[in-house]
């Protein structure tokens, strides 16, 4: 019997072993094992050469100045949404390379109002995402703000004016 004991705990100390090995691989997409070299194991609270990579790219954005919010193809962009409960607003703007933001929702008895880079923020997944042009019809600008910000469609009156930098102000209304 101890014999039997000494084999099973000996075989599962050799799995456990093999389990844990330190080889510097990780599956690829076809799902064999490839080496990376970009991993590095966190050692005393230093960066990980990822973290460091990441670190690098935002330095990079700020010197570039390759903010989301320039890509953007204007520069307001003011959003109001009324409903039976309430109502929802999103403001943004940029001036001169200084982006601001303001949001405000009353719906459903909630009382948020996030300003500056907090909004901003908020927005960034937003606006940075969403397709709007001056070409489109006011129909398709509600349906694609309404999407995009998660709001239902039966508001009771929706108000869109976006400055478009080379189409001009672009005013949506539906009551």
């Amino acid at each position: 019997m101890k014999r039997f004991t000494l084999v099973t705990v000996g075989t599962c100390l050799a799995f456990s072993i093999f389990a844990c090995g330190t080889a510097d691989t990780e599956p690829g997409d076809d799902g064999t094992a490839e080496e990376n070299g970009d991993m590095m194991e966190e050692n005393n609270g230093e960066m990980t050469e990822d973290e460091d990579a990441d670190t690098a790219d935002d330095m990079t954005d700020e010197v570039t100045g390759d903010e989301w919010y320039e890509n953007l193809a204007f520069s307001n962009f003011d959003l109001e949404v009324e409903y039976a409960e309430g109502e929802y607003e999103a403001e943004y703007e940029y001036n001169n390379g200084n982006p601001d933001a303001d949001i405000e929702d009353t719906r459903e008895g909630q009382n948020v109002d996030t300003e500056g880079q907090h909004a901003l923020d908020e927005l960034e997944p937003i606006l940075g995402d969403i397709e709007l042009s001056a070409d489109m019809s006011d129909q398709e600008m509600i349906d694609s703000v309404l999407e995009a910000f998660s709001l239902d469609s039966d508001y009771q009156e929706f108000d869109l004016e976006i400055d478009f930098f080379d189409k001009g102000k672009v005013e949506v209304e539906d009551k």
